[in-house]
């Protein structure tokens, strides 16, 4: 259990890296067509390049980033149910083991494996159960990125379909 834990947790990560960076990405196409659309709407007509003027702003506000370090977390949930490797020992002891008669020493010793087995294996599925809902809450921190990538990526290419228009035009005539 534990290989699997560790190798999903590292994909998850992997995942939420490249999703990082892809929203990363999109924020340069975004300035750049930005940059580009005041280019070609200077291009247009002198009144175009003063309307540019007045608007405010320069090319050289946006700056490339070309060397950058990941800057993505996993969710708080999910750290802390793969940082919790431990098993959890029992610290009560389980209705099963009080009702029983303590006389037969042979049955005790074998009620008692069976009672420790049984504490083991709630141990193992609760563990399951936290591991489980860190990594939904890492899918649905990842989900919530993908809705904001596809937000800009319609938004850049609703402009890239604007600056291909305007640009056409341009060149017709």
């Amino acid at each position: 259990m534990p290989i699997i834990r560790i190798v999903a947790f590292q994909e998850l990560v992997e995942q939420g890296e490249k999703l990082e960076n892809v929203n990363r990405n999109l924020d340069t196409l975004n300035k750049d067509l930005k940059t580009a659309n005041r280019h070609v709407t200077s291009l247009k007509s002198v009144f175009g390049g003063i309307k540019n003027y007045f608007s405010g702003g320069s090319d050289t506000d946006t700056k490339p980033t070309t060397n950058f370090t990941s800057q993505y977390r996993p969710s708080d949930s999910l750290d802390r149910v793969l940082e919790d490797s431990q098993p959890a020992k029992p610290t009560k002891q389980t209705e099963f083991q009080k009702f029983h008669s303590k006389d037969d020493e042979l049955f005790n010793n074998y009620e008692s494996k069976i009672a420790n087995n049984m504490d083991s294996m709630n141990a193992g599925l609760s563990k399951l159960k936290h591991l489980s809902i860190g990594l939904g809450d890492e899918i649905d921190h990842q989900n919530q990125m993908l809705d904001k990538i596809n937000y800009k990526t319609e938004g850049a290419k609703l402009r890239m379909d604007g600056f291909n228009r305007d640009l056409s035009k341009l060149l017709k005539n």
